[in-house]
């Protein structure tokens, strides 16, 4: 949903973005739910059970505090794929445009070289 967002106009990728963040505390809740039952505290420590306030509001702190670790590692990992666009982006505007304007290609090769280029990138695209 978080990566949905970012792909959506400005005025809905916030609206998106949150209800993202919801899905993830909801998520890490009923997790933590899953992983940390009643019984395991009764079997490992003899404990009857917390009193029903501090066991939902550590619940609430705990899926609210992983659903934010989620968030920002999401955060992290959009990054560093837009870093690896940009960079695939600056080496086909090198490959097709630069080495031509630059004279590393000669110039009785131009034009084989921009079909072959050009029939990469459009083989490269079919394969996406």
């Amino acid at each position: 949903m978080i990566y949905f967002a970012k792909s959506q106009q400005e005025e809905y990728q916030t609206v998106l973005r949150k209800i993202g963040y919801m899905f993830s505390f909801v998520g890490a809740y009923f997790l933590i739910l899953i992983f940390f039952p009643k019984k395991v505290l009764l079997d490992s420590f003899g404990i009857r059970d917390f009193h029903r306030i501090f066991y939902y509001a550590s619940m609430i702190i705990l899926s609210v505090s992983s659903g934010l670790i989620f968030a920002s590692l999401q955060k992290v990992f959009m990054k560093s794929e837009e870093k690896l666009k940009n960079l695939i982006r600056n080496l086909f505007d090198f490959i097709l445009i630069d080495s031509v304007e630059k004279d590393y290609v000669k110039d009785s090769k131009i034009s084989e070289y921009r079909e072959e280029s050009l029939e990469l990138v459009k083989n490269a695209l079919d394969n996406e």
